[in-house]
């Protein structure tokens, strides 16, 4: 599921995208601290996960490869 571009990355950064696309629903409670609000980002899950994609065709944000 994952997209190339995070085929390549960390084992740790590979698992917390798969959680949040496994958990987009509670992240969305969670409010993001990096200031990323100013890219548009609503909460964590938008950090991982574009808040208007479909559950079942996830789109990536690349903001949380690092």
């Amino acid at each position: 599921m994952l997209p190339e571009s995070l085929r390549n990355t960390p084992a740790e950064v590979r698992d917390a995208y798969r959680f949040a696309v496994l958990n987009r629903e509670t992240l969305r409670y969670i409010p993001c601290y990096c200031g990323c609000v100013n890219d548009g980002h609503t909460s964590n899950a938008s950090c991982y996960v574009n808040d208007n994609s479909p559950p079942e065709k996830p789109e990536f944000d690349p903001m949380s490869i690092g």
